[in-house]
C-alpha cells in the first residue's frame, strides 16, 4: 500500500490540534450547562423548556435549542467515567474535527480541483482558519452538517452547470440532515442560506449570462428543497420559539458586543492574517480562471463573499467561511501553477510534470489516505479511553485551573457544609462562571446568572455589569437576586474594592477567586442569600 503524500497535512492536522490547541479546549462558558442539560434529560426522559440550572424561585421558560448533542456529551461523559469522561469528550471533538475538515473538505476539494495533493494543502489552512473555534462545544457538530451540505452544493453548481437535470437524489440528504442539525446547533440556517445563494446564484447564470431557458425541473426541484429544508427547522421539541429565539440572539446588539465571538475578526491575528492571505489566493484564482469561451460565473463570488463578509463581521464565522472556501482554494492553487507564463521557464515545466506525477500517484493512494483518516479520527478517542490521555497533549483535562475558581468551589461546599445552610445557595457571579458553578454545584449551590444570553435577557447582564462597578451599588443588587454569597477574581478592582472598604465580609481568598458574604439575611422559598 502506498501511503499519500497527503498524510503529511493529515499528520499536521492531528499535531497543531493535540499538541498545540488542547490546553483550552474546556474553557469555553457554556460547556458546564451543556453537560447538565444532557444529564438533565437522561434523568428526566424529556426536553427541558424552563431553566433548572440558575438559582431562582421564578421559573425561567427556556429553549435548549443544542438538546441533542447535549445529550451526545453526557451519554459520552458516562461513557468515559467520573475520571475519563472529560478525557473522552476531547478525543471525540478532536476526531471529529479532524474528520471535517480532512475527510469532508478535503474531498469537496479533491472533487473541484482533480488534486488530492493541493486538496491536502487546501484542507489543513482550513482546519487552521477554523480552529478559531475548535472548542468543547455543539458549534463542532455543527461543522459537520455544514461541510456535508456545502460538499453537495458544490455537486449540485457542477451539474446545473453541465445541463444535466437535478434529481431528486442529489438533494434528498439535505431535508433530514437540516431537521436533525436544528436540534444539534444554532448553525443551521447557515445550510439554508448556502442552498439559496447557490439557487440565485445559478439561476442567474442561466438566465442573464448565458441566455438558457430556464431548466424548469432542475429549479422547480431546488426552490422546492429550499422550502422543505425550512419546514424542517421546526422539527424539534420548541417549533417555531426556536427560530424566534436564533434570530433574536442574532439581532441584538448588546449580546453581539459582549461575547468576543460575535466580534469581528482581528485582521492583525494569525487567523486574520491566514484570512486575508486565503483571500488574495482566491482573488488569484478568479483572474487566472480560463476566459476564452467561458462565461463570468456568478455562484462561487456570491457565496464565498457572504461567508467572508460574515467572518469580516464576527469571528465566529470564520470556519463556515473555510469550509466554503477550501475547494476553490484549492482549485486557485491549481490555475496559479498552471499560469501559462510561468511553463515557459524550463525549472516551472519540471515541477508541473513532477505535480501532475505526484496527482496521478495521489488518486491511486486515495484508499490509503482513507484508511488513515479513520485512524486519525480514531486515535484520540482509542487513546482516550483506554489511557485516559490525548497523545502528544500532557496537559490537565476540563476547564483551567488558572481561569476557573476551583479554589471558590471548594470554599463554598465547606462553608455550607460546616454551616448547615438550606441548599440549595444562590451565588453571585460573572455570567462566564455561570455554567462550570452550576455543573460543580451539584445542586448544592447555583449561580444567579450565565452565558445562556436567550435565557435571562439583557436587563439581567446590566444589572450585574453596572452594579459590579466601582461605585455601584453591589449590595443592592445581592439582596435583589437573592444572593447569599458573592464569587469573583481575588484582584480585580471590585474585590480590592470589597476587602479595603469591609463593605462584605471576605470568607475565602485563592488564587483564582474570592468569596464574599452577604451578612443579615433572610431566607426565601429554600434559596440560602
Amino acid at each position: 500500500m502506498k501511503l499519500p503524500i497527503s498524510l503529511f497535512f493529515l499528520y499536521l492536522a492531528y499535531w497543531t490540534l493535540v499538541g498545540l490547541q488542547m490546553g483550552h479546549f474546556a474553557d469555553d462558558p457554556g460547556l458546564g450547562w451543556h453537560l447538565l442539560t444532557g444529564e438533565w434529560i437522561i434523568s428526566q426522559r424529556a426536553v427541558p423548556h424552563s431553566d433548572p440550572f440558575l438559582a431562582s424561585t421564578i421559573p425561567r421558560p427556556w429553549i435548549a435549542d443544542q438538546w441533542l448533542s447535549d445529550l451526545l456529551m453526557a451519554v459520552l461523559a458516562r461513557i468515559g467515567g467520573n475520571e475519563r469522561g472529560m478525557v473522552l469528550l476531547y478525543g471525540v471533538w478532536t476526531g471529529i474535527f479532524i474528520s471535517v475538515f480532512m475527510g469532508v473538505v478535503f474531498w469537496s476539494a479533491v472533487n473541484r480541483s482533480g488534486s488530492p495533493l493541493l486538496a491536502g494543502l487546501a484542507a489543513f489552512l482550513a482546519l487552521k482558519l477554523a480552529s478559531v473555534h475548535f472548542i468543547l462545544r455543539p458549534v463542532v457538530i455543527g461543522f459537520i452538517f455544514f461541510s456535508v451540505v456545502t460538499l453537495i452544493v458544490w455537486r449540485l453548481v457542477e451539474r446545473v452547470r453541465a445541463v444535466r437535470d437535478v434529481r431528486i437524489r442529489d438533494v434528498a440528504a439535505l431535508i433530514p440532515l437540516t431537521a436533525l442539525w436544528a436540534n444539534m446547533h444554532p448553525s443551521f440556517g447557515l445550510g439554508i442560506i448556502m442552498v439559496g445563494l447557490a439557487t440565485f446564484g445559478l439561476l442567474y447564470e442561466t438566465v442573464v449570462i448565458e441566455r438558457r431557458p430556464i431548466p424548469g425541473r432542475s429549479f422547480s426541484l431546488l426552490g422546492a428543497t429550499l422550502g422543505l429544508m425550512t419546514c424542517a427547522t421546526l422539527l424539534n421539541p420548541n417549533g417555531t420559539d426556536l427560530l424566534r429565539q436564533v434570530f433574536g440572539l442574532v439581532s441584538d446588539e448588546f449580546f453581539m458586543n459582549l461575547n468576543e465571538e460575535w466580534r469581528p475578526i482581528n485582521l492583525r491575528t494569525l487567523a486574520g492574517q491566514l484570512f486575508l492571505q486565503t483571500g488574495v489566493v482566491l482573488l488569484l484564482g478568479a483572474f487566472l480562471a480560463p476566459r476564452r469561451g467561458a462565461p463570468f460565473y456568478l455562484t462561487e463570488p456570491l457565496i464565498v463573499g457572504f461567508f467572508a463578509w460574515s467572518a469580516l463581521s464576527s469571528v465566529r464565522f470564520l470556519p463556515y467561511y473555510a469550509i466554503v472556501a477550501a475547494p476553490l482554494l484549492a482549485q486557485s492553487f491549481c490555475r496559479i501553477l498552471a499560469f501559462e507564463p510561468f511553463m515557459r521557464l524550463p525549472p516551472y515545466r519540471r515541477i508541473g510534470a513532477l505535480l501532475v506525477a505526484i496527482n496521478k500517484r495521489e488518486y491511486r493512494a486515495i484508499p490509503a489516505y482513507i484508511f488513515l483518516l479513520l485512524g486519525f479520527a480514531c486515535f484520540p478517542v482509542v487513546n482516550a479511553q483506554l489511557y485516559g490521555t490525548l497523545y502528544p497533549y500532557r496537559g490537565s483535562f476540563g476547564p483551567s485551573r488558572d481561569i476557573y475558581p476551583y479554589d471558590g468551589v471548594n470554599a463554598l461546599g465547606e462553608i455550607i457544609a460546616r454551616e448547615s445552610l438550606p441548599q440549595p445557595v444562590a451565588v453571585a457571579a460573572t455570567p462566564d462562571w455561570g455554567g462550570f458553578l452550576a455543573l460543580q454545584g451539584k445542586g448544592i449551590f447555583k449561580p444567579v446568572i450565565d452565558d445562556r444570553n436567550s435565557l435571562l435577557g439583557v436587563s439581567a447582564y446590566k444589572d450585574f455589569f453596572e452594579s459590579a462597578k466601582i461605585g455601584g451599588d453591589i449590595t443592592n443588587y445581592l439582596n435583589r437576586v437573592n444572593a447569599r454569597f458573592l464569587l469573583i477574581k481575588t484582584n480585580e478592582p471590585l474585590a480590592v474594592y470589597l476587602r479595603d472598604t469591609g463593605k462584605l465580609p471576605e470568607r475565602q481568598r485563592g488564587e483564582v477567586s474570592a468569596v464574599f458574604e452577604v451578612p443579615d439575611v433572610s431566607l426565601k422559598e429554600g434559596y440560602s442569600r
